[in-house]
């Protein structure tokens, strides 16, 4: 790990509080949702070759993005993805919702659509296709990139989005050269299979 990795300090961490969340993701639950998308795609004229998961039960500063390879059901790349920090300036626990201006991230399968140039740079559209998610053009949920965020894990919870899952700049270039290049829409599957909503 690169010394000045180190120093990365996220915006009013006190350096104590520990962040909640599993080290690991899943890997059999990985698959077995990889495959439940791979079925979605064959029959909604998604692409069939890749989709992209993120376990967001994972800590923030472990690898929870994955690019998953449905013809051979293997994970071709992960790295870090950034969550919404809801009411909190620093969320050291999970928070989802659907609500505008909740500054949170919402769970469930997207669509990634069309790039365009926004305030972090490139950014994807995405079409949230259930109603835990049904609002995320609204609320411009978008895939973008932010320089804050690591290529490598880290220490450290890394800094919090307002409802967006962010990656690092390599990440985006990565991610978005396969959006680009492909003849049909790519999908993401959100979720969090420990999280218990608040009634």
């Amino acid at each position: 790990m690169k010394s000045d990795l180190y120093k990365y300090i996220p915006p009013f961490w006190d350096g104590f509080s520990a962040e909640i969340g599993n080290d690991e993701a899943n890997y059999l639950d990985l698959m077995k949702k990889a495959k439940k998308l791979a079925e979605m795609a064959r029959k909604g004229g998604y692409n069939t070759q890749y989709a992209f998961l993120l376990d967001m039960s994972v800590k923030s500063n472990k690898n929870r993005f994955f690019i998953v390879n449905l013809k051979t059901m293997k994970v071709e790349k992960s790295s870090l993805v950034a969550q919404g920090r809801g009411r909190e300036r620093l969320n050291l626990d999970k928070e989802y919702s659907n609500v505008p201006g909740s500054n949170c991230s919402s769970l469930g399968i997207y669509k990634v659509g069309k790039s365009y140039n926004g305030s972090f740079g490139l950014s994807y559209r995405l079409h949230g296709l259930e109603s835990s998610n049904s609002k995320a053009l609204q609320r411009y949920i978008v895939l973008h990139a932010m320089g804050t965020i690591p290529d490598v894990e880290t220490n450290f919870p890394i800094w919090q989005s307002e409802g967006c899952p962010s990656v690092s700049p390599k990440m985006l270039d990565r991610v978005g050269n396969m959006i680009d290049k492909s003849g049909k829409p790519i999908l993401m599957w959100m979720y969090d299979e420990t999280f218990i909503p608040m009634i």
